[in-house]
């Protein structure tokens, strides 16, 4: 599904993760999970209605490369386990436009969880314009009343 203009416009190319914070539905902070504290991702929004994300742990970013020769898997176990990454389609809900509304991400075509090969996940969304100096901000925000849980997730656009 090809992007409104307007949506395309303001969400389209590559986003910096700011932070990611993840609490319960009464307000109270989760505990962070294997992701941790300080995460760094990319966002990859394209107006033909695609979409890529990755969020990787600091610890998975500072491990050493392990040896492709070994025949153990417990290094690369290490930073698969810190890493989360997943592409698909994405799509838009009617009364979306360029400053606020509801995105949907998939369905998933790659995903580093099996269990979210498939899945479509909504997210509401608000760019903040110059949010941050010049740069603009886009805040992601999802609800999961079963799983308890409220994702709030801040991105930045690239310094040029």
């Amino acid at each position: 599904m090809v992007l409104p203009y307007d949506v395309a416009a303001a969400i389209g190319g590559a986003w910096l993760l700011l932070n990611n914070t993840l609490s319960h539905l009464n307000g109270t902070l989760k505990p962070p999970g294997d992701i941790t504290y300080y995460p760094r991702g990319q966002l990859l929004y394209h107006a033909s209605g695609h979409m890529s994300a990755t969020i990787v742990a600091p610890a998975a970013l500072n491990a050493s490369d392990p040896d492709p020769d070994s025949p153990l898997d417990a290094p690369f176990a290490y930073i698969a386990r810190r890493s989360l990454y997943y592409a698909g389609e994405l799509s838009v809900w009617p009364g979306s436009n360029g400053s606020v509304g509801t995105l949907t991400h998939g369905p998933l075509v790659v995903a580093s969880r099996p269990s979210w090969l498939g899945v479509v996940q909504r997210r509401n969304y608000v760019i903040l314009r110059r949010g941050m100096g010049d740069r603009d901000v886009l805040h992601l925000w999802a609800r999961d009343e079963e799983g308890d849980v409220v994702a709030d997730i801040w991105w930045v656009r690239p310094e040029v």
